[in-house]
């Protein structure tokens, strides 16, 4: 159970260098969903608590609610520079 701990903060350490490497903005929205899966997983295999697993769809659910917003940004943005022609940020 240990070893199924630690492999998952490192896949969650791999996800964040990752997600901070990139500057593509959509690669970015990615990255950062991705990164739940790993954090899903670290929520399920925590604790003996019976409740864990509706902890887990319930961060997860918030967090893919709260990050709609940026989705839009980032579609708003992409749609903003492909109509003025904007070259450089």
């Amino acid at each position: 159970m240990y070893w199924i701990k630690l492999l998952i903060f490192i896949n969650i350490l791999v996800v964040l260098i990752i997600f901070f490497i990139f500057i593509d903005l959509i690669l970015f929205y990615l990255i950062f969903e991705i990164s739940l899966i790993p954090s899903f997983f670290l929520i399920i295999y925590w604790g003996r608590n019976s409740e864990r697993l509706s902890a887990g769809y319930h961060i997860i659910m918030y967090i893919l609610l709260i990050s709609f917003p940026l989705l839009v940004y980032i579609f708003n943005t992409y749609i903003y520079i492909y109509i003025y022609g904007i070259t450089e940020v």
